[in-house]
């Protein structure tokens, strides 16, 4: 039975990046545009993680990446809570990439980096084609009342 470790330490919210995948195959054409066409949908994401923590949270992800490390008979994926497919905490299944990184230790206060590959969430195509027609502004009137009714309520040009 497979063992799935769920990271405890969250990573800053503003310390991390997500490179999204890029399902499309292209091919640059001399003298002229590039030819595209679709690959594989729902491909991992590549995500820089950083952490701002204390000894005691170093040696939490030290731990962490040891036991994901040495796990038998193969390595499994880790759990983390991060926001990458939709603007909601959720959960992933994730690999490092290479090592954490102890990047900086500033008297107390220790800066802990890693990259991580964190798969896909499936996306409803459906909503997807909603929320860029911006129906969904239909359904948030509190943008309408902000940005147009009350500046015209206190005839702000």
């Amino acid at each position: 039975m497979a063992t799935f470790y769920k990271m405890a330490l969250r990573p800053n919210q503003s310390g991390y990046s997500v490179q999204h995948s890029y399902p499309i195959d292209r091919m640059q054409m001399g003298g002229g545009a590039s030819r595209l066409r679709k690959g594989k949908k729902n491909l991992p994401s590549l995500v820089t993680l950083q952490w701002l923590t204390d000894k005691a949270g170093y040696d939490y992800l030290k731990a962490f990446y040891e036991l994901w490390l040495n796990q038998s008979p193969a390595i499994n994926p880790f759990l983390i809570d991060l926001i990458i497919d939709y603007g909601d905490l959720l959960e992933y299944s994730c690999i490092f990439t290479d090592g954490i990184r102890l990047d900086q230790v500033a008297g107390r206060a220790y800066y802990i980096s890693a990259n991580i590959e964190a798969k896909a969430k499936k996306r409803d195509n459906d909503m997807d084609e909603v929320i860029s027609l911006g129906v969904l502004d239909l359904l948030n009137p509190l943008e309408q009342l902000v940005n147009v009714d009350l500046p015209n309520a206190l005839e702000v040009l």
